[in-house]
């Protein structure tokens, strides 16, 4: 009753399960397994149906090349003991799956296959953002970055990486008092705490050595469920100082329009 009710459950699930037998050689050395037992789902995400494969060798059911692979993948898992867990295409390659591979006794192995095709596709679309992102963030001279709520970077893009002269890799997971002299550390951090505590965009100044900065900072909600910090730095110094020639101009002119009205009365 026990066997009848496991049975039932193997083949009403949506997982799917393979039972398969290994043969050893003159030598005691697998050589090759059998197909003991499949459920519905091994066809559905293998491709591979009962009727073709039940009671056939694996030399047999796939090819000499794709079958010595996995003869040798299963064979420690058999008579081993190892347990095994991986992802494989399927065998007509148009699926993932998730292999889960145990032995239920010496010479014998289970496999517990899922699909995961559209779980892979959502990783690859995912990959392919990011690095689309991350290749829009690094075209820019203008300096990024992420903190999290530590205030330790989690994520820098190149323009900043090269100011601190190191490669991002040794930035990640670093605090601006690791990176910089004191007062220009305290500075930053001062700003990133006004942005995270107002809970808003904040643009501010900041001046390090000779060079002036306009910071845009904001909070930025992490996968942690904690809040970090995102910026975007420039360097406006260039400005500022045509600003203030303009300014100086300007004011110059003025004084000479002055000059001239006092001169002429």
């Amino acid at each position: 009753m026990i066997g009848f009710a496991t049975d039932k459950i193997l083949h009403s699930m949506n997982v799917g399960y393979a039972l398969h037998e290994f043969i050893t050689d003159e030598n005691g050395q697998p050589c090759d397994y059998v197909f003991i037992d499949v459920n519905p789902a091994f066809e559905k995400v293998t491709g591979l149906l009962a009727a073709d494969i039940i009671g056939k060798r694996v030399t047999q059911v796939l090819a000499e090349t794709e079958a010595d692979q996995w003869i040798k993948r299963y064979g420690p898992v058999a008579f081993g003991g190892q347990e095994m867990r991986f992802e494989q295409p399927s065998i007509n390659m148009d699926r993932s799956l998730r292999i889960h591979a145990f032995s239920p006794a010496a010479g014998y192995f289970v496999t517990m296959v899922v699909d995961i095709t559209e779980e892979t596709r959502h990783k690859h679309e995912l990959a392919a953002s990011n690095e689309l992102l991350y290749r829009f963030l690094n075209s820019s001279s203008d300096m990024a970055y992420i903190k999290n709520h530590e205030f330790r970077y989690i994520f820098v893009n190149q323009a900043l990486a090269d100011y601190y002269r190191q490669q991002p890799e040794e930035i990640i997971g670093k605090t601006d008092f690791d990176l910089l002299a004191t007062p220009a550390a305290k500075s930053f951090r001062r700003t990133d705490q006004k942005s995270l505590g107002a809970g808003t965009l904040i643009i501010n100044e900041e001046v390090i050595g000779d060079r002036i900065y306009e910071s845009i900072k904001f909070p930025v909600k992490l996968a942690t469920s904690n809040t970090g910090i995102g910026a975007f730095i420039k360097d406006i110094t260039a400005n500022r100082r045509n600003e203030d020639y303009l300014l100086q101009q300007l004011t110059q002119l003025d004084d000479y329009a002055e000059r001239r009205v006092m001169k002429e009365k």
